[in-house]
């Protein structure tokens, strides 16, 4: 189910420090995440969890953050293509990038509060910032929000069908980074504040 690995997400972080330069990398366009099977990504891996020293934790959630600190620099758009579900630190993972689209199958579940644990990862400011007062309800009640949903609320910036996913989310970016576009300058100005997120860090 695509687990958040510490592993993996140092690996996606990387990926868009690499590739997130409009001026390098052989200058791509934007970056496209999605899944493979039935899930975008079961969040953290808890397996690998278990197995944390005492105090690990906090290391290990860093390198969510790391992933997000990564995103929110890239100087190209980073979308989201959401086949299944993402849970806790996958849908966290989602809230920075610039857009999200998905499937009818795509959900968002939050299990964070009815588990003992917080939202992290900036999800304090990111998940507001999309779906307004409904985030209180949405992390107390530990929401599992489908597709339809996410729509209505903004978690979603569209529905498409499987076999279109990453089709749609690839013509996004085409229409955001079209020859002369301000989009490097317009993501800056944009997206939130990157002091911001390091508070709510």
């Amino acid at each position: 189910l695509n687990a958040l690995s510490s592993a993996m997400r140092r690996e996606l972080a990387a990926i868009f420090g690499y590739f997130g330069d409009a001026s390098g990398a052989g200058a791509v366009r934007g970056i496209v995440v999605t899944g493979t099977g039935r899930a975008f990504s079961a969040g953290m891996d808890l397996r690998e969890a278990a197995d944390l020293p005492p105090g690990g934790l906090v290391t290990d959630v860093e390198a969510f953050h790391d992933l997000t600190r990564a995103a929110l620099r890239t100087r190209v758009p980073v979308v989201a293509a959401l086949n299944g579900i993402a849970v806790g630190g996958a849908c966290e993972m989602t809230l920075c990038f610039d857009a999200r689209i998905g499937t009818p199958a795509a959900e968002y579940f939050l299990p964070e509060n009815n588990i003992g644990l917080t939202i992290s990862n900036a999800a304090s400011v990111l998940l507001p910032r999309l779906v307004g007062p409904a985030a209180m309800r949405l992390v107390m009640e530990s929401a599992r929000i489908d597709a339809e949903q996410a729509l209505m609320l903004g978690l979603l910036d569209q529905v498409v069908e499987p076999s279109e996913l990453i089709e749609a989310a690839i013509g996004l970016v085409h229409r955001w980074t079209q020859p002369g576009s301000a989009t490097a300058a317009h993501l800056r100005l944009l997206r939130p504040s990157l002091a911001l997120v390091e508070q709510a860090m």
